[in-house]
Parts: C-alpha cells; sequence; structure tokens
C-alpha cells in the first residue's frame, strides 16, 4: 500500500552537521584522542589516515594538540623504519612506507584545520563556518552525495540540513557585523545552540496513499478515517516535563508577571486539544502496545473510551492479565523455572567406570556425563555420540 509520511529533523541529529560540529568540538577539546579519533572516522571529511597508529600511540600516552600528534606520528615512522625496532610496529599492521604516508596527509589535515583553534571575531567565525559548508574548505559538500547502503532518506536530510544552516548563517551575517572576539568554546556553544532550535521537514518523494502524519498536523487536516498509532498512557498525549530549573510555583509566578513560559496546566490542556481534535472523527481506530521491549505490561491511554479496548480472552478465576501472547512473552523474559535439588549423586571412583560411557572428571572424580542434557540437538554432538557409542545419546 503506498504512503506518504512527513518527518521531522532536528539540525544538531543530522549526520552533517554533526561532523561539523566534530570539527569545533575538536578545537574546544584541544584536539585530544577522542575528538581527533572521531574527526579521522567521519566519512564527511575522509582524510585517508590509517587510525591504527592513531590507536597506537594514545595507547602509549596521553597526547594534546595538533603538533603534539604530528610530532607523535614523526616518531613513529622513525622508529618504524629503524630495523631494530620495526618487528613489533609491523606485527600491529604499520609498517614505514604507510607511516610516512599517514604523515604526510595529516600535516596536510593539520593545515586546514589549524584556522578552527584560531580566536575570530563573530563575523569571521560565521564566514569560516559559511566556507566550509558550501566546500571552500574540506570537501564535506562534495561528500553529501555519497549514498550509505541505499539510504536516500539521509542524503535528503543532509542536504536539506546543510542549505537550511548556510540560510541561516547568511541571515546572520547581513543583520550586521559583530566586531566582539570570540574563543573556539564560544562559537561552539553559539552553533550548537542555533542547530538544536532549528529543525526540517521531509516529505516522502511519492506524496500519495495513506498519509503518515503527526498528531500536530493531522489536526489540521479533514480526514474520513484516522489511525491512532502507539496510543499508549504516557505516550500520546504526551506528559508534562519540566525542563527549566525554576519549580511549578515560579514558573506560574514567572508567567503571571507576563513571562511567556509555560506551565503544567498549560500542558496538559494542550495535550487534551490536541487529542480532541485528533479523535474527533466519526472512524477512529486506536492501536496500543501490550508490551515493551523489555516485557513490562503497557497500558492503553487513559482518554480512550473503555467500550473501545479490547478485553483478554482470560479466565477471571486464573488471576492472569493480558492475553496469551503477553503471558508467553512475559514468561520468555521471565526465564525458565529453576527447582533445586536437596539430593547429591555420589562420584563413581574412576577405576569402576563402565567402558563406553562418556565422562568427565571434576575434583579427581569421573562423573557420568549425559549428551542428552547439553545440546542433544547440537549437529556436532549427535554426530559424535553416534561414531563413538552404539546409539546417539546413550547413558551410562
Amino acid at each position: 500500500m503506498p504512503s506518504t509520511s512527513r518527518a521531522r529533523w532536528i539540525l544538531a541529529d543530522i549526520a552533517a552537521l554533526r561532523a561539523l560540529l566534530l570539527l569545533f568540538r575538536g578545537a574546544v577539546a584541544d584536539w585530544d584522542y577522542g575528538s581527533l579519533r572521531q574527526l579521522l572516522a567521519s566519512p564527511f571529511f575522509r582524510a585517508g589516515i590509517d587510525l591504527r597508529p592513531i590507536d597506537f600511540i594514545a595507547g602509549e600516552r596521553r597526547i594534546r594538540g595538533l603538533e603534539s600528534w604530528s610530532e607523535a606520528l614523526r616518531s613513529l615512522a622513525e622508529a618504524a623504519a629503524d630495523p631494530r625496532r620495526s618487528g613489533r610496529l609491523e606485527r600491529k599492521g604499520m609498517q614505514a612506507r604507510l607511516l610516512t604516508e599517514d604523515l604526510a596527509a595529516f600535516d596536510s589535515l593539520v593545515d586546514q584545520i589549524a584556522p578552527v583553534s584560531a580566536t575570530r571575531t563573530e563575523s569571521e567565525w560565521v564566514d569560516l563556518t559559511l566556507d566550509i559548508l558550501e566546500g571552500r574548505r574540506f570537501e564535506l559538500r562534495s561528500r553529501l552525495l555519497d549514498v550509505p547502503v541505499g539510504r536516500y532518506d539521509l542524503v535528503r536530510a543532509d542536504q536539506r540540513g546543510v542549505e537550511s544552516l548556510v540560510d541561516l548563517l547568511r541571515e546572520w551575517r547581513e543583520i550586521g557585523k559583530v566586531e566582539e572576539e570570540l574563543e573556539p568554546t564560544e562559537w561552539f556553544d553559539r552553533l550548537r545552540r542555533l542547530l538544536e532550535s532549528n529543525e526540517i521537514a521531509l516529505t516522502t518523494p511519492e506524496s500519495r496513499g495513506v498519509q503518515v502524519l503527526e498528531a500536530h498536523e493531522a489536526a489540521l487536516g479533514a480526514y474520513r478515517h484516522a489511525f491512532v498509532v502507539h496510543a499508549n498512557d504516557g505516550v500520546f498525549p504526551q506528559p508534562w516535563t519540566n525542563r527549566t530549573v525554576f519549580s511549578e510555583p515560579e514558573i506560574q509566578h514567572l508567567k503571571d508577571l507576563g513571562l511567556p513560559l509555560s506551565s503544567r496546566d498549560d500542558a496538559l490542556r494542550r495535550e487534551r486539544a490536541l487529542w480532541a481534535a485528533v479523535t474527533s472523527l466519526d472512524s477512529v481506530t486506536f492501536s496500543c502496545r501490550a508490551m515493551s521491549p523489555d516485557g513490562q505490561l503497557l497500558t492503553p491511554c487513559l482518554l480512550i473510551p473503555a467500550d473501545t479496548i479490547p478485553r483478554p480472552d482470560t479466565p477471571k478465576e486464573s488471576g492472569a492479565v493480558g492475553t496469551d501472547a503477553d503471558r508467553d512473552n512475559k514468561a520468555r523474559f521471565r526465564g525458565p523455572t529453576r527447582r533445586r535439588s536437596t539430593a547429591r549423586s555420589a562420584p563413581t571412583p574412576i577405576g569402576s567406570t563402565r567402558r563406553g560411557s562418556w565422562r568427565r572428571k571434576r575434583n579427581g572424580w569421573s562423573v557420568p556425563f549425559d549428551p542428552g542434557v547439553r545440546g542433544r540437538s547440537d549437529p556436532w554432538t549427535r554426530t559424535r555420540c553416534a561414531r563413538r557409542y552404539s546409539r546417539p545419546g546413550a547413558r551410562s
């Protein structure tokens, strides 16, 4: 059945823009091992440097700064060229020729990264970020055309996200030049907040068939039938969460003073109005999950009419909750019930063991071993038993 959907993406969740943040985060962290390795492993920068020398150097000592990394790689290349010290490195897959190539590629990358670590004005930071996004620095722009394992939706998100950020930065630059000096840490914080506060919307290429919408968009349209998917308690309507440093009385007091803050009552009223707008059609079907992935039973939304919730086909006297499938799933997550036995089998001396029985030694004694207990369905065990004994799974 053809379908169309409209998904929202926060700019901070788009892979290409996360790679951009890696570049500035590395300058903030003074290029420690974690930040440098993430940048070198990113497919959007693709420096062509083997990560094994970086891992080896980080295992030997702690390094910060691009110059220190360059010196460490140079020392490693010299050690690989020395026949007396090259054996250990060759066993780890690091040869002198490859290390020399990695050192040249790393020095070229350092020349491009160095401007990111300097102090600039806000306008200069905007221009530098635009140069990276528009392909004048690095090759991030050309990497947007690479399709990861047929995921064309990710390519669309990367391209739309980069274009959206370019438009935001150009608008930022046109507002006015600010000559305030900013450290890399300050620019990283401002860019990160900009990405977290903006989002884009992507629609599937074929805009026909069943429309999969969010509740905010479904409430604005008129449809003949609606399916509310995952209408569980705590999912939709969404519960209120205080994401501020103020308590509820403080938020209400600030709201009374005229500040545009949302209190708990406002959020709950907005969610109830959204639920009423989505479910006001004549034909509405609710879909609820019966169990979470970790085996916990889930309850439907409390706003669903009681006469529309299916009742389980279970006798009341059994005291069971949920359907047969729910009980089976819960039993699977709970695991099998083990019974402890008080009787202990007496060990058989080695000299009195029967010939032809499969036994194992434990604390100087030979205890009978039943192949049917361990892996009777294992083909290797069945073949081994059939070859050694008259019949597979024979007991001692």
